[in-house]
């Protein structure tokens, strides 16, 4: 997990929600973590340089026998290219075993309530002297286009 994705999963699972699924552990990305031979990791982060750079690092240190990779948003090209070539060059391919993109980079506060999880949204969406082009612009800058996907008409 990173930060995000935290508060993402955090008003929707508790810990013991956690192990009754078969999660023993969480931690978050930029945590110090020790080998843990024989078991396998899931992933759920954000695509972004670092957290690609660290999740290469972590199969380039056989952390886990597998890792399971969950983007909360789509991951871009260049990242996936950067992934791959990390891995490819600790010869640790066979350690990645599967990698979704879940366009879930909302915090779901109810069934009918989410937040978008940035600074200022609301005042942005709504401010009545702002231009659309404006908007848009705030929108994708805070890479929430994926979100619209979701929303009802």
């Amino acid at each position: 997990l990173d930060r995000f994705c935290k508060d993402v999963i955090a008003p929707l699972l508790r810990v013991n929600e956690l192990r009754s699924q078969g999660v023993t552990l969480h931690l978050l990305l930029e945590a110090e973590r020790q080998q843990i031979p024989d078991v396998p990791a899931v992933y759920f982060v954000q695509p972004t340089t670092a957290n690609i750079e660290r999740i290469a690092q972590d199969a380039a240190q056989s952390l886990y026998d597998a890792m399971h990779i969950n983007f909360a948003t789509s991951i871009s090209s260049r990242l996936l290219e950067q992934l791959a070539v990390g891995v490819i060059k600790a010869n640790a391919v066979r350690r990645i075993a599967k990698l979704y993109d879940e366009y879930l980079s909302f915090i779901a506060l109810e069934p009918s309530l989410f937040s978008l999880g940035l600074p200022d949204c609301y005042l942005n969406l709504n401010d009545p002297a702002a231009k659309d082009i404006q908007i848009e612009v705030k929108l994708a800058a805070g890479s929430c286009s994926s979100r619209w996907c979701c929303m009802p008409s």
